[in-house]
């Protein structure tokens, strides 16, 4: 099956869509099929690159971002996340086997599962009810600040799948095993 929104080739982008996809592939060394889909509307594209730098910059682990980035799309049943996630989780040297722990919510460490619980919390409850999940948070030691952090990735995390999920945006990372069905 074809996407729903076709993703934007360089070749055939405005200079807006263009310039947008450029800065992705200055980046990554590529175009992923999910930005190119994003390329539709380049605004919201540069407005998703500004973000995800702005958590990049903050508090939170590249670790941490994989948590949030692996369990969220696994309960949103984004398989394309899933796949990419799971590529990027293993060049940031976590294993396989602990890839599918952290996606059904599985963490190592107490700060691991707390991350991941207020991470589940945020996307399954929209944030509603998370004083457990908080005061977990703080007592695994994260600050105020990183704990919105956390929420802001989670919520991004679930935007992203949104639009792959709608969109019907075709893998283009290797396959994660045991990929969610969307």
């Amino acid at each position: 099956m074809g996407a729903r929104i076709p993703p934007v080739k360089l070749e055939e982008a405005t200079d807006e869509q263009r310039e947008a996809l450029e800065r992705v592939k200055s980046a990554l060394g590529k175009v992923p099929a999910l930005y190119a889909t994003f390329g539709q509307a380049p605004n919201v594209l540069g407005a998703l690159l500004a973000f995800q730098g702005a958590l990049a910059k903050g508090g939170l682990t590249a670790r941490d971002r994989d948590l949030i980035d692996l369990h969220v799309s696994q309960l949103n049943g984004c398989g394309y996340c899933v796949s990419a996630h799971t590529a990027l989780a293993k060049a940031n040297r976590i294993s396989g086997e602990e890839i599918l722990r952290i996606r059904e919510g599985q963490g190592e460490t107490r700060r691991d599962a707390a991350i991941l619980a207020l991470a589940r919390r945020v996307t399954t409850g929209r944030g509603l009810g998370a004083g457990a999940e908080i005061a977990q948070a703080r007592e695994a030691g994260l600050s105020d600040p990183l704990i919105v952090e956390v929420i802001s990735a989670a919520a991004l995390r679930s935007l992203v799948n949104a639009v792959a999920l709608a969109s019907g945006t075709e893998i283009d990372w290797p396959l994660a095993p045991r990929i969610p069905q969307g």
